[in-house]
């Protein structure tokens, strides 16, 4: 049976005004503070005075990646990859192409940067245990992306993939850093433009309601 209340019919627009109040304000904080997060400069790992073992969670990195190592966890829908976890070395060289790695962090790849990673992952080649060599350096990709805690799938992936390797207690504790650096995909235009229009229709539909109690 349909209920004709009005004032039920009122007190459901309230509520529905109060979501989308509260929704449109995350939504507009969210633009704003990745926006200004933007504005800010990014870290670039390759940078030799960039110390690794100060990198934080929130740390936003922006740099040309110039190569990149093997991914160990891929993620798939209908047997095709939509999401990789790829390694990435701090190397020590010992000339401009040979070097050594001391440890890995987890770069989060999207489908769409599946085959620019794998490009860069080219011009890495592994001459033995923690050494490798550059192969080309002249394709690079720009990557933004902000350092994320890692979550217990993808610390176990890599470290079965790290124990493969020859990594084993201590050793394979100190191999990495406990971050995914979070691709910086957020639509920022669109979330701010949503939250604007939610607020509009927010405060609009307070207003009916803030008249039509007066009515009564």
């Amino acid at each position: 049976m349909r209920d004709n209340n009005p004032n039920i019919l009122l007190f459901r627009m309230i509520g529905g005004a109060i979501i989308m109040f509260f929704v449109s304000i995350y939504l507009i904080l969210s633009g704003v503070t990745t926006l200004a997060g933007r504005s800010s400069e990014g870290i670039d790992l390759t940078d030799p005075h960039v110390k690794w073992e100060d990198l934080e969670a929130g740390d936003r990195i922006e740099m040309d990646l110039p190569y990149m190592g093997d991914y160990y966890l891929e993620y798939t829908r209908g047997g095709n990859p939509v999401s990789r976890r790829y390694l990435f070395p701090l190397m020590d060289f010992s000339d401009s192409l040979h070097g050594e790695i001391n440890m890995y962090l987890t770069f989060k790849c999207s489908r769409d940067d599946i085959d620019p990673f794998e490009s860069i992952r080219a011009n890495l080649k592994q001459d033995g245990y923690t050494t490798f060599h550059i192969i080309s350096n002249s394709t690079t990709y720009h990557f933004t992306g902000r350092l994320r805690k890692m979550n217990s799938t993808e610390e176990q992936y890599l470290r079965d993939y790290l124990s493969d390797l020859g990594y084993t207690g201590s050793a394979a504790d100190r191999a990495f850093l406990p971050y995914v650096v979070e691709p910086d995909t957020v639509n920022t235009n669109r979330n701010l433009a949503v939250g604007i229009a939610l607020l509009a229709i927010s405060v609009l539909l307070t207003s009916y309601i803030v008249i039509q109690l007066k009515k009564e």
